[in-house]
């Protein structure tokens, strides 16, 4: 599933970061925007399906599908929602699964904003065993100290991803081409660093882009360098 998450820039405070700097609601507020901008999460909606059965070619080891999908009109034309085509093979020979995903037309704005995609198998809701793989070791989404990284993850090695059921199914997932991995409720925010992730109700996702935080913008330049 992909969503986007639009966060409202006003509902940003400073306790959210545990910190009384004066820079927090500047950095993560992006001041300026409309009041009227929505805090929402945008989930799109299924538009055309393709499927290629297996046998169709003599070299077919499996089947194909691909997926046009698009967000709200809204989400699109107000807030810069790309529209998506989705590409799945399943491979029945070795059992893996290929994803390729191509997002189009999105717009550029400065509406602080998130791209994910979410990861909640059936088997693994409310009772499965999540881990990341970090340094080459996979670390559970539950060991993470109070004031550490507690549900945002940079991606180092492959496989990622990893759960676990309790029936003890287990499903591996590499990503080519995000470098930061999320537990527990969509969010690209550092914050909260003192609550477990909830993996039971949102799984993990992987994050392909977001502009939530000013530290490279254009502004910082104009603090004193030590």
């Amino acid at each position: 599933m992909f969503a986007v998450r639009l966060a409202n820039p006003n509902s940003i405070t400073i306790s959210d970061c545990h910190s009384n700097a004066t820079w927090i609601q500047h950095d993560y507020g992006k001041p300026g925007l409309p009041e009227d901008v929505v805090g929402k999460i945008w989930k799109p909606s299924l538009k055309n399906l393709y499927a290629k059965p297996v046998g169709v070619e003599s070299s077919d080891s499996g089947c194909s599908f691909v997926l046009e999908t698009a967000f709200d009109p809204v989400a699109s034309s107000e807030y810069g929602a790309a529209a998506g085509w989705t590409t799945v093979d399943v491979d029945s020979a070795s059992g893996d699964v290929s994803v390729a995903i191509n997002m189009f037309n999105k717009s550029a704005t400065r509406i602080p904003e998130a791209m994910f995609v979410q990861m909640l198998p059936a088997p693994a809701v409310g009772r499965g065993s999540w881990s990341v793989n970090k340094l080459g070791a996979h670390i559970n989404a539950t060991e993470v100290v109070n004031g550490g990284a507690k549900h945002l993850h940079g991606i180092t090695r492959q496989p990622a991803l990893s759960v676990t059921s309790a029936g003890g199914q287990r499903m591996s997932v590499s990503a080519l081409d995000a470098a930061v991995l999320n537990f527990g409720e969509l969010t690209a925010y550092p914050s909260p660093v003192l609550t477990e992730p909830d993996t039971d109700r949102f799984g993990a996702s992987f994050l392909l882009w977001d502009n939530l935080w000013g530290a490279l913008r254009i502004s910082c330049l104009t603090m004193p360098m030590h």
